[in-house]
């Protein structure tokens, strides 16, 4: 295990580094429905380069965060949270049985409601951690007629789960490495 501690630490520091100057990923080709529930599909590009998929192929885990909020536009208020959705994406490579191993979560549905894809294909592993499709879910309060809403999408990417990484943050605290994420994109209707 030792003689892997500088591989770990240089891949540690590195590629987050590399990962941001490779270009910023965002939010695009969003679709929402909106009725008395609402069906969200989206996509997040540039997100995955040559030293991700190193990374990734060497078995490192590599999580997306997907944060979803609905909002209620006030005037002369604060906007009024409606619904906010955390969910993740994981991804692990298994060199044994060289396939992609794919997860996939919401925090408001509860334990034991992830589902798993195993895969070979690198592109169909690459599609199932950048794509939303049909995300359903009510608001906590019904949607009022004539009033204006907003649907809010962020993807937030860690891209390192080392296994000695929460000794490099305690010791490393002042650098946040690991952290890619997206700007919030916004969805505005009337209902």
């Amino acid at each position: 295990m030792r003689k892997f501690l500088p591989l770990y630490l240089l891949i540690y520091l590195t590629l987050p580094l590399i990962v941001k100057a490779s270009g910023d990923p965002f939010v695009e080709e969003v679709k929402v429905v909106h009725g008395e529930t609402v069906n969200l599909s989206f996509r997040v590009s540039s997100v995955f380069n040559k030293e991700l998929m190193e990374a990734i192929d060497s078995s490192i885990a590599t999580s997306f965060t997907y944060l979803v909020k609905v909002h209620r536009q006030r005037a002369f208020f604060p906007d009024k949270k409606l619904k906010v959705i955390k969910y993740n994406h994981t991804v692990k490579y298994d060199s044994l049985k060289k396939e992609y191993v794919v997860t996939m979560g919401r925090s408001d549905v509860g334990l034991g409601s992830d589902i798993i894809v195993r895969t070979a294909d690198v592109e169909e592993m690459k599609r199932l951690m950048v794509t939303t499709e049909g995300l359903e879910f009510t608001p906590d309060e019904p949607f009022k007629s004539g009033s204006k809403y907003s649907v809010l999408v962020k993807a937030e990417i860690d891209v390192l789960h080392l296994p000695l990484s929460f000794i490099l943050d305690y010791m490393l605290f002042f650098i946040k490495l690991g952290d890619v994420e997206t700007d919030w994109y916004r969805y505005e209707f009337t209902y």
